[in-house]
């Protein structure tokens, strides 16, 4: 009987700390340049913890990378994780706003968007890529990166890809622990039994 009532508050137990994770796909997107040679692109996700924190800045991962080619003189790679945008962060400044992923494309709501500076080290000046809200001249259907006078954008804005999780209505933890329950009754009751 100990046993039983221990399995029984143990299946409860685990069941309250499943949880499903929102992970949202922002699609590679590129700019290229006069000659069509690739300049720049830009990938990453936003995850979160609970579907009433979707379409909010209440995220609990991010994980952005922003590759440059050979532009404002120099080649590289910054990554942006979740530590370093929560934090002081290593690059010179970010803002992200984020108002409806649902509609799958980051940007071309109204409060929405990111815009970010990056040091450039070779030139010792600035790197800014901005999306949505962030791009001068109200010209919010793009995404850009800047340095100096030179600007390369990608003529559109960022697909984001919407996790299958966000429309599931099906709580499949609750249903495995009807289950159980179910198990441990008929177990019980053939113990009684004997």
């Amino acid at each position: 009987m100990k046993l039983a009532s221990m399995l029984f508050l143990g299946l409860f137990s685990l069941n309250s700390f499943a949880s499903i994770i929102y992970k949202f796909d922002f699609d590679k997107i590129s700019a290229v340049n006069d000659q069509n040679q690739l300049v720049w692109d830009f990938s990453g996700y936003l995850s979160y913890n609970a579907k009433s924190d979707v379409n909010t800045l209440n995220f609990s991962d991010l994980f952005f990378t922003l590759n440059i080619y050979d532009f404002g003189g120099q080649s590289t790679s910054y990554d942006i994780s979740y530590t370093d945008y929560m934090g002081d962060g290593w690059f010179a400044q970010g803002d992200l706003y984020v108002e409806n992923l649902i509609d799958e494309v980051f940007g071309n709501s109204a409060g929405e968007g990111f815009g970010f500076e990056f040091v450039n080290d070779t030139a010792n000046d600035l790197y800014y890529f901005d999306t949505g809200i962030f791009l001068p001249n109200n010209s919010t259907n793009d995404t850009c990166l800047t340095f100096g006078s030179d600007v390369a954008c990608a003529g559109k804005l960022i697909s984001v890809n919407v996790p299958d999780e966000y429309y599931a209505q099906v709580s499949a933890p609750a249903t495995l622990s009807m289950f159980f329950l179910v198990a441990i009754g008929l177990v019980l009751r053939k113990m009684r039994d004997e």
